[in-house]
C-alpha cells in the first residue's frame, strides 16, 4: 500500500474550533479597520432598515388621533368680496362761508375775489390761520358703496374733543347765507351730547335754497348710488374741535366710519367774539 506524499493544509491540521475562532477574528478585524465616519454611516443604515416598519405603524396610528397630522390636508375656501363704503371728506373753502381770524383786519393779506376757486380760498384761509365761523358749511362728505350690494346709512353722531373761548379777531365772509345742498345737517356742539339735525327750511328759517321735503336717515348707497352730505357745525359762544361718526350696516353687520380732517378734528368758532368784520360784499363793520 503506497503512502501519499501530499501534505495536509494548515487548516486541515488545525482543530475545527481553532478555524471558527479565526473566522471570528477576521470579522472583528474588518470592523476595526473602518473609519469612525464609515461606522456612523453603516450604523445609520442598519437603524433605518430596522426602524422603518415601526415608523409607518406609528404614523398610521397618529393619524387616527390627530386631525392635524401631516397626512391631513386642510383647504381654505375662497372668501367672498367684502362690501364696504368709501367716504370722500373735504373741508369747505369758498366765499359762501365765513371764517374768524385771530389777526386784526389790517394784519390780514388781501382775500381772494368772491368768484375765486375753492383751492385759492383754502390756501388763503390756511395761510392766515382762519377757523370756520359757526353756522357755515364745514365739511362735505361724499359716500358710495364698493359693490352693487346696498349699504344702509343709519345715522350720524358727533364728538366734541375740546371747547375753548371763541376767537377774538376778524370775521370774514358774506353777510347773507348761500345756497345749501339737499342733504344738510346742523351739528349743535353746545348740546351735551352734541345733536345732529337735518336742515329743512321749516326748522331753519334762514336756510336759503332749503327743501321742505328733505329726507332724513336712513339712506342707501352702492357703487352706482351716491349720497352727499354737507355738515354745518354750530356753537354760540365757544371754539370747538369736533369729528363725526357715520353709522352704517351691510346685512346684519354694523360698522362705522369717522368723518375728520385728514386724521385731525375740524375746528369751528362762534363769530360773535370777533371785534372786526370784513364783508365780502364790499363793506366792513366794527363788529359782526
Amino acid at each position: 500500500m503506497k503512502r501519499s506524499n501530499q501534505k495536509p493544509s494548515k487548516d486541515a491540521r488545525r482543530p475545527k474550533g481553532d478555524r471558527q475562532a479565526k473566522r471570528r477574528r477576521g470579522a472583528k478585524t474588518w470592523w476595526s479597520r473602518q473609519s469612525p465616519s464609515a461606522k456612523a454611516i453603516w450604523t445609520g443604515v442598519l437603524i433605518a432598515i430596522i426602524a422603518a416598519p415601526f415608523v409607518a405603524i406609528l404614523e398610521d396610528f397618529g393619524g387616527l388621533l390627530s386631525p392635524f397630522s401631516p397626512t391631513t390636508s386642510i383647504t381654505a375656501s375662497p372668501s367672498s368680496p367684502t362690501t364696504s363704503i368709501t367716504a370722500s371728506i373735504s373741508p369747505l373753502y369758498d366765499s359762501n362761508h365765513g371764517w374768524v381770524f385771530s389777526k386784526k383786519k389790517a394784519e390780514l393779506s388781501a382775500a381772494p375775489s368772491v368768484d375765486a376757486k375753492e383751492e385759492e380760498w383754502a390756501e388763503w384761509v390756511q395761510k392766515e390761520g382762519g377757523v370756520t365761523a359757526a353756522g357755515g358749511a364745514a365739511a362735505r362728505v361724499t359716500i358710495a358703496g364698493t359693490s352693487s350690494k346696498a349699504v344702509v346709512l343709519r345715522g350720524m353722531s358727533v364728538t366734541v374733543h375740546e371747547r375753548r373761548p371763541p376767537i377774538q379777531g376778524t370775521w370774514v365772509g358774506y353777510g347773507g347765507a348761500g345756497e345749501l345742498s339737499p342733504r344738510r345737517f346742523l351739528l349743535d356742539l353746545d348740546k351735551n351730547p352734541p345733536s345732529v339735525q337735518l336742515i329743512v327750511r321749516k326748522n331753519v328759517p334762514n336756510a336759503d335754497g332749503g327743501d321742505d321735503e328733505a329726507i332724513d336717515f336712513p339712506y342707501t348707497v352702492s357703487e352706482s348710488d351716491i349720497e352727499e352730505l354737507v355738515l354745518y357745525a354750530h356753537t354760540t359762544s365757544r371754539q370747538c374741535s369736533w369729528t363725526a361718526t357715520l353709522h352704517w350696516e351691510i346685512g346684519t353687520e354694523k360698522k362705522t366710519t369717522v368723518i375728520d380732517n385728514e386724521g385731525k378734528p375740524f375746528w369751528v368758532t362762534a363769530p360773535d367774539a370777533a371785534r372786526e368784520r370784513i364783508n365780502l360784499y364790499g363793506f366792513s363793520e366794527s363788529s359782526p
